[in-house]
């Protein structure tokens, strides 16, 4: 028998070579991994104040839902003045919604359909599409866009909508940087405001009524047509500005410290107005995230399955006072069971709230019928 050749052993170079192989791979991958991974937007650390303490009902719980399988994340629902109501969903489809349950296109949209209105003296739709722009659309169903860039800047995310009595159209573009169909948890937590509300005068020409807005979302004209409301969604917060004479385009914050972010807001039949949160404020965001730049960087670098989650539950806040300096916080209804989550509209039409929201879970709107408001406190 041959005895077996003894393995000679690894030389130091060779170990030395494999171990730099390894290392320059290592290094590679996590280049790669930080480049992929790299923020468009600088990090700002702010502390956010304490959410306000509102009295709070499980109203919401009690929500029917209708067109659960033709419905698809609602963003916005909008009366059509013949007791049926517009639903704005994630398929680009714009659909109706019959006094008798029963479900139509209206429209379809090509991009995703978001904040709704009627235009002024006529029954053509204006359509604040995230994808598009702002759009048009008549009795038909054919679409036109109206405003798809500003400044020689493709709008990003184009939002909300609203129409004034002098027939001034006022719509948010939410964020300079990011999408509808990205990840916006980065977003919410830069606080490095880009969002603005663009006006569009009769004539077609289009001018910014204020800019610096973080995530500005929903918009809605005051009663009296002397202010706009704009969610900021990234602050917890809304802003009046003026839209006359020398206080145009001056802005004071209007609500803080709101118990959620806030998306699309309307006003009420009884002049209040409808808040629809998104997502309740989480404590591991306002304590831990957003005062520090360095968490910030980690969110940034880490996968999006580590990132936090919004919390299901369903939250809309009631609010006074749209023409005065400050807002009364008045009740804020919640679904704490969950069946209904992520809020993006809320519309109230003879005594019933019906909701939007954009719950991948499920979809169909949902409508509530409402009690008495009660009396709120600053």
């Amino acid at each position: 028998m041959t005895s077996p050749t003894p393995t000679q052993p690894e030389s130091i170079d060779a170990r030395r070579r494999r171990r730099l192989v390894v290392a320059v791979a290592v290094v590679t991958l996590l280049a790669a991994w930080v480049s992929f991974k790299w923020p468009a937007y600088t990090f700002v650390a702010w502390r956010p104040p304490p959410a306000r303490d509102v009295p709070a009902s499980p109203l919401l719980d009690a929500a029917t839902r209708l067109g659960e399988a033709t419905l698809p994340q609602p963003e916005d629902i909008l009366a059509d003045g013949s007791g049926g109501i517009l639903a704005a969903c994630a398929d680009g489809v714009i659909r109706r919604v019959d006094p008798s349950g029963g479900i139509a296109t209206f429209a379809t949209t090509g991009g995703r359909p978001l904040g709704m209105a009627w235009a002024l003296g006529s029954r053509e739709l204006l359509v604040a599409d995230a994808v598009r722009g702002l759009l048009r659309v008549d009795g038909a169903g054919a679409v036109r866009v109206l405003v798809d860039s500003f400044e020689g800047r493709k709008l990003r995310l184009v939002d909300d909508v609203a129409v004034a009595p002098d027939g001034m159209i006022y719509f948010s573009d939410a964020t300079a940087r990011r999408g509808v169909h990205d990840d916006l948890r980065l977003e919410m937590a830069s606080h490095d405001p880009t969002g603005q509300v663009l006006a569009v005068y009769p004539s077609g020409r289009v001018t910014r009524l204020v800019g610096g807005l973080y995530f500005a979302n929903g918009v809605a004209i005051s009663p009296s047509g002397r202010h706009l409301l704009v969610n900021e969604t990234a602050a917890y917060r809304i802003q009046r500005c003026g839209l006359h004479g020398s206080e145009r385009g001056r802005c004071e914050v209007w609500i803080d410290r709101l118990p959620g972010l806030p998306d699309n807001l309307r006003i009420s039949p009884r002049s209040t107005v409808w808040v629809a949160l998104v997502a309740p404020r989480r404590a591991i965001l306002d304590d831990l995230i957003h005062p520090y730049v360095a968490a910030k960087w980690a969110m940034a670098m880490a996968p999006g399955w580590l990132l936090p989650k919004a919390e299901l539950r369903g939250q809309v806040l009631e609010v006074d006072q749209p023409d005065a300096p400050h807002g009364t916080a008045l009740r804020l209804l919640q679904a704490p069971a969950g069946a209904y989550a992520m809020s993006t509209s809320a519309r109230e039409v003879d005594g019933v709230l019906w909701l939007g929201h954009i719950d991948a879970r499920q979809g169909g709107v949902l409508r509530v019928n409402l009690p008495e408001r009660p009396t709120g406190s600053r």
